[in-house]
């Protein structure tokens, strides 16, 4: 795995969306045994993503 052969780094932060296999039980356990920080995004209302999809 390149964690271990980059000699495990430490303070690692890890920022995801919400969907549902980044907030499952087991994911949440293979970042807590490798000491993974996670961050989720906030939840984005549909009326916002069609503004930005005009730019």
């Amino acid at each position: 795995m390149v964690f271990e052969s980059r000699g495990k780094p430490t303070n690692i932060l890890f920022h995801s969306g919400q969907g549902s296999h980044y907030t499952s039980r087991v994911y949440r356990q293979l970042l807590w045994r490798y000491q993974i920080n996670q961050s989720l995004s906030r939840e984005v209302i549909v009326g916002i993503m069609r503004q930005w999809n005009v730019f």
